[in-house]
Formats: structure tokens, C-alpha cells, sequence
């Protein structure tokens, strides 16, 4: 399950809080340890089973002092960005890994597979080698 928390610089440690799981809230001196807290205090108010924290995934959003109210979002759309680019990654691995299937099935060398998907001829060698 995901929740939705809000992580708080305040002097050199975090605070954090889960608004939908009131009261859940915890700090940390970073934000790994701010985490691996408030998970822990979701599990708590949640009354869920033990090592259930481990499956809890946090949407953050994160307030720095300083910042103005639009830059803490710049964080965001860097997250965003990156999953939407392994996502795209991945997606360009498995097209690549039918096509290099597909071409051997039909007797082409893996040096026209490379050409035919711009790709060199090592990297469909070692596709082609896990396939």
C-alpha cells in the first residue's frame, strides 16, 4: 500500500507525517532513517502485523525551508521523470529482446539485427546469448 507523507526539514533533522493516518508522524536525522520511522508509525496506527512496514511504500512530497512554495515540486518532477524513463527503459529492453528473437527465428544474422535496430552487434550477441 502507498501513502502519501509529508517530509519536513527543521534545523538538521526531518520531520515527517502521514495526513491520512493521523496521528502517524516521526523524524529522523535523514531522510532514510525519516522513513524506515514513519513506516514503522503507519504499521502502529494501522494495527498491522509485524514486518508489514516492509511493504508500506511512501508518495512524498518534501518542505525545505528557504525553498518557495514551488520548488519542493521540482523534486517531484525529477522522481516522476526518472521512474517514467525506467519505465520507458524497460519497455525499449523487451521490444529489443523480441525483435533480436524474432530476427533469429528467421535465419538474420545478428550483425543485420544490429543494423535493423541500431544497436551494435555485441549488445544483440549478448541478448541473444540470455534468450
Amino acid at each position: 500500500m502507498t501513502y502519501r507523507v509529508i517530509f519536513t526539514k527543521e534545523g538538521k533533522e526531518w520531520t515527517v507525517v502521514a495526513p491520512s493516518v493521523h496521528p502517524a508522524h516521526s523524524w529522523g536525522p535523514n531522510l532514510r532513517s525519516a522513513s524506515e520511522h514513519i513506516k514503522e508509525a503507519i504499521a502502529l496506527v494501522l494495527d498491522l502485523p509485524a514486518g508489514a512496514e516492509k511493504t508500506i511504500a511512501l508518495d512524498a512530497e518534501y518542505q525545505v525551508d528557504g525553498l518557495d512554495s514551488s520548488e519542493p515540486n521540482v523534486f517531484r518532477i525529477a522522481r516522476d521523470a526518472r521512474r517514467e524513463l525506467k519505465e520507458a527503459q524497460e519497455k525499449a529492453d523487451d521490444a529489443l529482446r523480441l525483435a533480436i528473437e524474432k530476427g533469429r527465428n528467421h535465419d538474420l544474422s545478428m550483425r543485420d539485427i544490429a543494423t535493423m535496430t541500431e544497436i551494435s552487434y555485441q549488445r544483440v550477441a549478448q541478448i541473444a546469448s540470455n534468450l
